[in-house]
């Protein structure tokens, strides 16, 4: 039990940093994205990008007063990721792409693809805040904050109960074991590896 309090309370400390100091920061109102779906992406998959866009933009407004400061591309392609078949996402400053014909995308359940754009999501916040420092922070607070905050969104919103969507980290996880431990993510190179 102390290594666990132990290992949140930074993850704690750096969300209440990123979000405290927010509001700090000059911000027009929200940026609107623009969506540019691929030819071939169907529309239940456009729908789900919308979707998962939509909820993170309400869920970060609503739960930690944050909006985005400059206008974003979500792109979404009916491909794989170049480089990575099973990659679902990346996302950049300003920019969030999305690859529905990967091996990711397509093993998971609606309510995760949603998930995954709204991670996305809390990366391009991330990209924002921290500017040119985003290689400065240790990869799993990064990843572990996307993930904490877009599984937070989805069960807020009551699109999945936490059980389900604990359920649904413990297979990823088990289905990933390239993972490996956590010590591979607690220097802030291993962010530049991923």
């Amino acid at each position: 039990m102390k290594r666990v309090l132990s290992c949140l309370l930074p993850i704690l400390l750096f969300l209440l940093t990123l979000f405290t100091a927010a509001p700090a920061l000059a911000q027009p109102p929200a940026s609107e994205a623009t969506f540019l779906a691929g030819r071939n992406v169907s529309a239940e998959d456009l729908s789900y990008v919308e979707e998962g866009y939509a909820l993170a933009q309400r869920y970060i407004d609503e739960t930690h007063g944050f909006r985005l400061y400059s206008p974003i591309f979500v792109n979404i392609r009916a491909t794989g990721a170049p480089l990575n078949a099973a990659e679902v996402g990346e996302s950049s400053k300003g920019s969030i792409t999305i690859y529905t014909r990967s091996s990711g995308w397509r093993n998971q359940p609606p309510f995760s693809r949603i998930g995954v754009v709204a991670h996305e999501y809390v990366h391009v916040i991330q990209n924002q805040l921290l500017l040119s420092n985003m290689n400065s922070v240790p990869a799993w607070m990064i990843e572990g904050a996307a993930e904490y905050l877009a599984s937070d969104a989805l069960v807020s919103a009551g699109l999945v109960d936490r059980s389900t969507e604990d359920d649904e980290h413990l297979w990823l996880l088990a289905a990933e074991p390239g993972i490996g431990p956590l010590a591979n993510y607690e220097s802030v190179t291993a962010y530049k590896q991923e």
